[in-house]
């Protein structure tokens, strides 16, 4: 049995800007209602994958406040005018002195997907990440799945390959971030 492997993604801001005017605006989740808002939306993103254990979802969210406060990560909800549509996380680090943001959760609701916003919410978080001084983005992608062909149509370039057993290894033998 071959083992699963992720792929590092990688693209550059420098030469990204915004031609028009986007028909998603993101809204930073901030208060109990905002995190509330985002646990109904994880729990229609969860069961399109078949997953309708409540408490898998609470951990989600419970994954994300942590991500927010521990590593001043920062999670949007996607709206198309009052409708939430999805959601898209950003954390950041540095890199060689540059500001990069790592995306996160970039989930547009089963109810709206087929319909470009996928594309849009990644347009949307790259203006706001260059608004914030962030001068590039990253992520990861399983190595055998559509995701991956769909991130590089966009601009994403793939920069490394691991296994999971190499990620696993790595994450116990490093300080907890």
């Amino acid at each position: 049995v071959e083992e699963s492997r992720d792929c590092t993604m990688w693209m550059s801001l420098s030469k990204y800007h915004q031609r028009v005017q986007l028909p998603l605006s993101l809204h930073e989740v901030c208060t109990e209602a905002d995190y509330a808002e985002l646990y109904r939306l994880r729990t229609d993103v969860e069961v399109a994958y078949e997953i309708d254990d409540e408490s898998i979802v609470r951990q989600l969210i419970d994954d994300v406040r942590s991500k927010v406060q521990r590593l001043s990560g920062k999670w949007y909800l996607a709206k198309k005018g009052r409708a939430l549509v999805g959601e898209i996380g950003i954390i950041p680090f540095r890199y060689k002195g540059c500001l990069v943001g790592r995306l996160q959760d970039v989930d547009i609701l089963p109810s709206y997907q087929g319909q470009g916003l996928g594309r849009t919410l990644l347009h949307a978080i790259c203006v706001k990440a260059k608004q914030d001084g962030f001068e590039a983005l990253c992520l990861m992608a399983h190595d055998d799945d559509w995701p991956k062909q769909w991130y590089r149509r966009f601009g994403f370039q793939t920069i490394g390959i691991a296994s999971h057993s190499d990620i696993e290894r790595y994450s116990m033998n490093s300080e907890d971030v």
